[in-house]
């Protein structure tokens, strides 16, 4: 089991610090305008700035502890991510790494290593959620992730199922 741990810690790690550039701008993509004589002229789409989001504050409910609470994450970069969540009898906290960066309007790919203690799970917990989320234009940011999930009272700590969906404001 530490090997496991030790190699997911890597695999982590490389992804979080893997440098990729991206341009938020479009302005390398361009749009064909006529003139009044009917020549194609191409002219640099207006490019739209987008805000960079530092910080997600959210509610979460899930079969992983915290099962409903108050959930805060914050964006060390635009892969790497810290999580905390307080819940009814319960916290967690630990890292979570985006596969592509976390922009407006686009879908992506994270996974995690979550650790906390709470009454459900009879003391302290680890979760390794492997999740899909979603940044709207108005900065709503839906996730919703599953993974093996440890200490529950279920279990009796084995691996089991775990599930969460976030709801959360970006800013």
């Amino acid at each position: 089991m530490e090997k496991f741990i030790i190699i997911v810690f890597l695999l982590l790690s490389q992804v979080g610090y893997s440098q990729v550039y991206l341009s938020s701008n479009s302005q390398h993509r361009n749009s064909e305008f006529k003139t009044e004589e009917g020549f194609s002229v191409f002219a640099p789409k207006k490019s739209i700035q987008l805000k960079t989001v530092k910080s997600v504050l959210g509610l979460q409910i899930g079969i992983a502890e915290p099962i409903l609470g108050l959930s805060y994450e914050r964006l060390f970069s635009s892969k790497l991510a810290a999580e905390v969540a307080i819940g009814l009898i319960c916290v967690s906290i630990g890292p979570k790494v985006y596969f592509s960066p976390v922009r407006p309007e686009k879908v992506n790919f994270y996974v995690g290593v979550i650790g906390g203690a709470g009454y459900f799970s009879e003391g302290s917990y680890g979760y390794l959620p492997i999740g899909i989320s979603r940044l709207w234009k108005n900065y709503i940011m839906l996730s919703f992730d599953v993974g093996p999930h440890t200490g529950n009272v279920y279990s009796d700590g084995e691996f089991g199922p775990g599930a969460r969906f976030k709801v959360g404001k970006a800013f």
